[in-house]
């Protein structure tokens, strides 16, 4: 397994992510790897991290488990980009945009096979 169950993530002073292994071994992590590692989006991901002052007074603690509190950081503003998202999910690059892009630019324009729109 790439990430056994006692494997931990964590980011370097430097802001270098890295794998500890169980035996105390460390590793570089790659970006195909961290995409990987990285929440699954939600339809609420939209509405951005809940903040540190409302968490507190709630008496949570920020999971880390949705992309927005993934990326949270004190005292900065965050908002996911839909586009990446969308590569996310496994969609083709601009797939949120094309439906209004100019004809001659639309990338799903009609091929004659059986996925295209008609």
């Amino acid at each position: 397994a790439v990430m056994g169950k006692n494997d931990k993530i964590i980011v370097t002073p430097k802001g270098k992510v890295r794998k500890i292994n169980q035996k105390g071994h460390v590793w570089s992590v790659g970006l195909g790897r961290m995409a990987e590692l990285l929440p699954t989006p939600t339809a609420r991901d939209w509405k951005g991290a809940a903040s540190p002052e409302s968490l507190e007074k709630r008496g949570r603690i920020p999971e880390k488990n949705s992309l927005p509190d993934f990326f949270a950081r004190t005292g900065k503003s965050f908002q996911l980009n839909p586009l990446f998202v969308a590569e996310m999910m496994g969609f083709p690059p601009d797939w949120t945009v094309s439906p209004f892009l100019g004809e001659d630019r639309h990338p799903l324009k009609d091929t004659g096979t059986l996925s295209s729109p008609r």
